[in-house]
């Protein structure tokens, strides 16, 4: 079996972290789900971050555009 590399392994556990950080923190700001968004954030990388813009931030975004 291949071993991996400790570095890459310390890379992929600061992004989890931070993601789900980031991901919980701008949910609870928005009371959208914090709990549910920072431990997918947690699990797995690019995904969560890429739901959380295409549900959460891009539907705000367009509703506060619509009411100027």
């Amino acid at each position: 079996m291949a071993e991996i590399n400790p570095y890459l392994l310390f890379l992929l556990i600061l992004a989890l972290l931070a993601q789900g950080t980031f991901l919980f923190i701008h949910a609870k700001k928005n009371a959208s789900l914090a709990w549910f968004w920072g431990i997918w954030g947690l699990i797995s990388l690019p995904l969560p971050s890429i739901l959380y813009f295409l549900l959460i931030i891009l539907p705000k975004k367009r509703k506060a555009r619509k009411e100027k």
